[in-house]
This record gives C-alpha cells, structure tokens and sequence, in this order.
C-alpha cells in the first residue's frame, strides 16, 4: 500500500522544498536526499576507552546480582501426607 502512494508522497515532499519555512524545507531535502541516495555511513570508534569501561560497568553489576543471588540460600520444603505415599 505504501508503494502505491509512494509518488504522490515524494510530489509533496518535493513541494515542500518551496515553502516558506526553512525547518520544513530542510526535512524535505534531507528525506529526499536519504531516499535518492542513501543515508550516508556512521562510523563508530569501537576501540575507545568509553565503549570498554561500558561494558565493565556492565560486567561488574552483572557479576554482583549473580553472587548475591548465589549467596542468598533457598530452602525447599516438601510437605506431604500420608496419603500422598502410595502403598501395595
């Protein structure tokens, strides 16, 4: 469906590159200017020392939920009757 109305959307677009508010006009060019071409590339740095000490932080509070988890006993308790034991 979107297909279909694909042209008349790029009509409006287009139309907008001639209005008065450059906030608009700006939008329409860039969107047609990512449509046409492509948004161009972000590169990350994924060797930075920010990205590393992330995943630390990340380690670290992972690691403490696990051991307090680990730390704190659980006690199951069975609780049957008589009748619960089959008998021969």
């Amino acid at each position: 469906m979107a297909r279909v109305h694909g042209p008349k959307c790029i009509q409006v677009i287009v139309g907008m590159l001639s209005g008065e508010d450059q906030k608009l006009r700006l939008a329409a060019a860039v969107a047609l200017l990512d449509r046409g071409f492509g948004r161009p590339k972000q590169e990350m740095d994924i060797n930075s020392n920010s990205t590393i000490e992330l995943h630390l932080v990340a380690a670290r509070a992972i690691s403490a939920t696990l051991i307090e988890q680990q730390s704190t006993p659980t006690i199951e308790t069975i609780e049957s009757t008589s009748t619960d034991i089959p008998t021969e």
